[in-house]
């Protein structure tokens, strides 16, 4: 209906206007996405404890907390997108006050859904110990306005779960499987770890199963689907280090300074503070933040990257692997923790 009313009441109208209880075999059909073996093994404790906390360090306000592994599949796309949304606006996320945090989580939760939603509906799952309701907007500003209201709910445990089945109901159960190369993978990995499905879900709205750009036809009905476009936040990876995979331009220049990092089965965040990082290649030397929900901070982490030095000599086992990540962008860098340890 038409405009009126404040934020609350048109909140409160929409969700009576707008929901639906989750079937049970809906929720079949999610868990049979989601986990091997048709859905049977479930969610661990590392994820039903898992919401969207904030913490509490001073130095990092915009800092999400993984208390467990597991998660960080979902934690680390959520932590980069809150970056870009800041970095967007042309400041430093280390300037974010805990007053406008919330606000922040939940747009960046909107705006993964809305982009899952192919930017024209979102469906929200709030956290449940009984029956699941889904809550479906086809106005962004409608979803933010209730996500604003319901954000405490999804900072929870039970809160990175419902994330999860919020950003596969509002792509579609139908559309995750097309999106995948082949229709009855999971977004489950072993070890209850992110699959790159759920992953590239998250971060670009399609659950495609590689990270190259574009897609590739190898015959025969065989097609390996991509990222399709250039991406809001970006991908680095040390399994392109190790060369079983390759990254492309659109997660590896990506539309702001902000690179989900996986390396040795966890995801983690790098970021910078300057649009250049994502520009042509440069030739000054720049700094980058490393944050990891699951490290447990208490302060930034700033590594100061040389493009033109003289790249990783050495020891391969004695290099950080998120130095290795780094390289895979800027190959000959030489790279300065400041007096951090390299994360290993």
């Amino acid at each position: 209906g038409g405009g009126g009313g404040g934020g609350d009441s048109g909140a409160t109208e929409l969700e009576v206007l707008g929901s639906r209880s989750v079937s049970a075999s809906e929720l079949k059909a999610m868990h049979g996405l989601l986990f091997p073996g048709g859905g049977r093994s479930g969610w661990n404790d590392a994820w039903q404890v898992q919401g969207f906390q904030f913490c509490d360090c001073p130095a990092l306000p915009y800092g999400l907390v993984q208390p467990e592994g597991g998660p960080c599949g979902v934690v680390a796309p959520v932590q980069a997108t809150l970056l870009k949304s800041v970095l967007a606006t042309g400041r430093n996320p280390a300037t974010v006050t805990q007053d406008e945090r919330l606000d922040l989580l939940a747009q960046t939760l909107a705006e993964i859904l809305w982009r899952a939603g192919s930017d024209t509906s979102a469906t929200v799952v709030l956290p449940s110990r009984g029956a699941h309701f889904a809550h479906t907007f086809n106005a962004r500003v409608d979803l933010i306005a209730f996500l604003t209201t319901k954000v405490k709910a999804l900072q929870a445990p039970g809160g990175c779960v419902a994330l999860v089945y919020s950003a596969i109901l509002s792509r579609s159960i139908a559309k995750v499987r097309k999106d995948m190369d082949e229709p009855d993978r999971n977004l489950m990995g072993q070890h209850s770890y992110c699959a790159q499905e759920l992953v590239n879900l998250l971060t670009t709205g399609a659950a495609s199963s590689n990270v190259f750009d574009g897609k590739r036809d190898l015959g025969g009905d065989m097609l390996l689907r991509g990222i399709t476009s250039r991406a809001d936040v970006g991908l680095l990876s040390l399994f392109e280090h190790y060369r079983s995979i390759e990254v492309g331009d659109h997660l590896k220049t990506p539309q702001y300074p902000v690179w989900v990092c996986h390396a040795e089965s966890h995801y983690s965040v790098i970021y910078g503070c300057s649009q250049d990082l994502v520009g042509p290649p440069g030739r000054t030397t720049f700094d980058l933040f490393y944050y990891d929900p699951l490290g447990r901070q208490d302060e930034e982490i700033r590594i100061t990257v040389d493009p033109l030095g003289v790249g990783g000599g050495g020891d391969d086992d004695l290099i950080s692997p998120i130095e290795h990540c780094i390289r895979t962008k800027w190959r000959d860098a030489s790279i300065d923790w400041n007096g951090h340890c390299g994360i290993y």
